[in-house]
């Protein structure tokens, strides 16, 4: 597996490398500090990567313009977003420019792993923190929105424990159920919001203006 690094600080993408370099499978990366070096480096070879990883702060242009232009240059490149902002609406907007990944560099590496399993996998990816928040608001909201099933109890306190940022092995411990149970709740209430994944859930929240532009 090629990956395109696309980040300004040199720790973190050592950092990054460290991580995926204890893959069964390790990568070997072409390194960008700039979204002109990035697009530079995809323009001469837009089939030479199999992943990009990007964080949104750059020098020279907002993140999320690189993605859009990394798009023009490949419909299919997988672009997952590796940013130190833990605001829904970064990712709301990440996603609205093409991306298919979110994860917060305060995540643990096991979910940096995971997200890139699942966008090669041809999937989307949100960290399970930024979920949360939008769980948050859409169980603020689903009291007023019209046509939208109310949740169990159950439900209800699965999904406000994942609000608070507790993962599904915690919250199995706190309620005393199995990690796949608490799985079960937590995909119970998506569907009764009509919401099939994560990304659909990107876009229920920013189309019911829960989350800013």
């Amino acid at each position: 597996m090629k990956i395109l690094l696309v980040d300004d600080h040199a720790v973190v993408r050592k950092g990054v490398i460290d991580i995926l370099s204890a893959r069964a499978d390790p990568p070997t990366f072409d390194e960008a500090e700039t979204s002109r070096g990035a697009l530079h480096l995809l323009s001469e070879n837009p089939e030479k990567y199999d992943l990009t990883i990007l964080d949104l702060h750059l020098p020279d242009e907002s993140g999320f313009e690189t993605i859009r232009k990394m798009r023009e240059l490949s419909c299919k490149l997988p672009i997952l977003i590796l940013s130190m902002y833990d605001a829904a609406e970064y990712a709301v907007r990440a996603f609205q420019a093409g991306a298919n990944a979110y994860v917060t560099k305060g995540s643990v590496p096991e979910e940096l792993h995971h997200a890139i399993e699942m966008v090669l996998d041809g999937k989307t990816f949100l960290s399970e923190q930024l979920i949360g928040q939008f769980l948050t608001g859409l169980d603020e909201d689903r009291n007023t929105a019209s046509g939208t099933p109310g949740l169990s109890e159950r439900e209800t306190t699965v999904l406000r424990l994942l609000a608070k940022g507790e993962r599904i092995t915690t919250i199995g411990t706190q309620l005393g159920l199995s990690p796949k149970t608490v799985a079960t709740y937590r995909a119970r209430g998506l569907s009764k919001l009509g919401l099939a994944n994560n990304a659909e859930l990107v876009r229920y929240a920013y189309k019911n203006g829960i989350l800013p532009e």
